[in-house]
């Protein structure tokens, strides 16, 4: 009998610690990536609901955790008695409950956090772990239900178990508000545009044309002034998985009316998106580079102007090296080098870390050929420098500020890969262009747009350069609201007319994309 409670105790014991572990872990969460959490929509400052998020998350974790340390403190006092039976004997079934269901969730979510967070896909994250918790609080909440029932019965339960007990009820607690606050109502209003803002115009919208929503928006100008704006369109979700198409709409007067949507490329339930197109300059042709299912790459081309256009080509042997896992292209737009290059900036994953590369056709877009790293990074916007050197402006895996990186020798290696922290950005896409500088002669401007905050996708703000991406010295803010991707054009070198194509929303930051049309001197001024 002895030995019998003292292995009881010693199991006590273990389950003691195994709750100051889970609430340990539980308690990180909102801590550990509580910038993440905030970057993706979690912004007490636009839904003043997420406080309660958080705070339901690290109060559950401290109390289990209290709990354990009572608990374990509670195990030391528990005296061994030769005449009575152990009153311990039913925490056996709990503690198998516990062993079987908690920890494979945690290890299993460790596992998936970890490997999502090396590749930045942190909405996975957030559903991961609110699954987790529903889970565990119905699966646990069903034994503790069971539990508290026999602790009622007998009244001389060690208060142990009765501390054990109360996990499902945190949990489940904790599950529930996590639940109201995601799929409770929106609570913020769209911020306004500019009062000075010459022109805008939403050109995708959540639910039309029978999609839910539109994201990635990439646009190009063709050589006769055509402006093309593509877009993935996600049928059943908002989410970067699922079945989505590829779409574009055309403007024939320079962003002033849309024509209808054109599905280029449908391919049954698979993920059809990263659009990069870039217009080469010697035929005309507009070529498109995206991918299939994040995983393999294709080619397809337009000889009129985006009127009409070839069949996708698969080309992932050429740009995708075998041990290569996640590949996406873009997205945004590509590049022509003076030689007549055509590039394109692309990233992937590869032993679960991002690397950010480009891709190139020598030969105006019938063959592509594979460029060199850059490691830390993601989606990348480039452009060619005075010198002939590629400056690429990448998305960096963290929030905080912009990756940067200069090519000598047209893609093949980068070096000086630092950050520039002259450009905040909350992990988002970015976007460049090169245009003639129309105060000196021979001179080239860089334009750079981007969601303009270390740490939240908001604040949509162009900025320009005067020495050769060096530094910024000047910027204009299009939309202090929550925005994210976008694309700028030179739409007419003649009037120095930029168009700029961005998402952006007041709960969601992509709840459409929205064309605005200034002009040079509106940005300098």
């Amino acid at each position: 009998m002895i030995d019998k409670i003292i292995t009881e105790k010693l199991i006590l014991r273990i389950l003691a610690f195994m709750m100051i572990l889970l609430g340990a872990i539980i308690a990180s969460l909102p801590l550990g990536f509580w910038d993440f959490l905030i970057t993706y929509q979690f912004k007490p400052t636009v839904r003043p609901l997420y406080p309660i998020y958080y705070g339901s998350i690290l109060f559950a974790g401290i109390m289990i955790m209290i709990f354990g340390v009572l608990g374990l403190k509670k195990t030391f006092l528990i005296k061994i008695k030769k005449e009575k039976e152990s009153k311990l004997e039913w925490i056996l079934p709990l503690l198998s409950i516990v062993l079987a269901i908690t920890l494979p969730i945690i290890v299993l979510s460790v596992y998936v956090t970890v490997s999502y967070l090396i590749a930045d896909k942190l909405y996975l994250l957030i559903k991961l772990a609110l699954f987790a918790t529903i889970i565990l609080s119905v699966i646990l909440t069903f034994s503790g239900i069971s539990t508290i029932f026999n602790l009622v019965k007998k009244r001389g339960t060690e208060k142990v178990i009765k501390m054990a007990s109360a996990i499902p009820l945190i949990l489940l607690i904790m599950g529930g508000t996590i639940a109201g606050v995601l799929f409770g109502p929106p609570d913020a209003q769209c911020q306004p545009y500019p009062e000075d803002l010459p022109f805008k115009t939403t050109i995708y919208k959540q639910g039309d044309f029978g999609y839910n929503t539109f994201k990635i928006p990439t646009m190009i100008t063709a050589k006769n002034g055509t402006i093309l704006a593509f877009a993935e369109a996600r049928v059943e979700n908002q989410e970067d998985w699922g079945k989505m198409d590829m779409v574009v709409r055309k403007s024939y007067d320079g962003g002033s009316t849309w024509t209808s949507l054109n599905v280029l490329v449908s391919e049954g339930q698979q993920t059809i998106g990263n659009t990069c197109p870039v217009v080469d300059n010697t035929t005309g042709y507009i070529w498109v580079i995206f991918c299939k299912e994040n995983d393999r790459c294709f080619k397809m081309h337009s000889e009129d102007h985006g009127e009409t256009w070839s069949v996708p080509i698969e080309i992932t042997e050429d740009v995708k090296l075998d041990d290569w896992g996640w590949y996406a292209t873009g997205p945004t737009h590509g590049i022509q080098l003076e030689d007549g290059t055509l590039m394109i900036p692309a990233d992937h994953i590869v032993d679960l870390k991002m690397h950010a590369h480009v891709i190139f056709s020598k030969d105006h877009g019938e063959t592509w050929e594979l460029g060199g790293n850059v490691p830390g990074g993601e989606e990348a916007s480039i452009v060619e420098l005075k010198n002939g050197d590629i400056y690429m402006n990448v998305r960096h895996v963290k929030p905080g500020y912009r990756l940067t990186a200069i090519s000598e020798d047209k893609g093949m290696n980068w070096k000086n890969i630092s950050l520039d922290y002259s450009l905040p950005d909350p992990a988002c896409q970015g976007n460049l262009i090169e245009m003639q500088n129309p105060h000196s002669s021979g001179e080239s401007i860089y334009l750079f747009s981007n969601a303009a905050d270390s740490l939240h996708r908001e604040k949509m703000t162009v900025r320009i350069s005067y020495d050769e991406c060096q530094t910024w010295t000047i910027s204009k803010l299009l939309y202090s609201g929550m925005a994210s991707y976008s694309d700028l054009s030179l739409i007419n070198s003649s009037t120095n007319t930029i168009g700029c194509l961005f998402e952006k929303g007041c709960n969601y930051y992509a709840e459409e994309i929205v064309f605005t049309r200034f002009t040079l001197d509106y940005v300098e001024n």
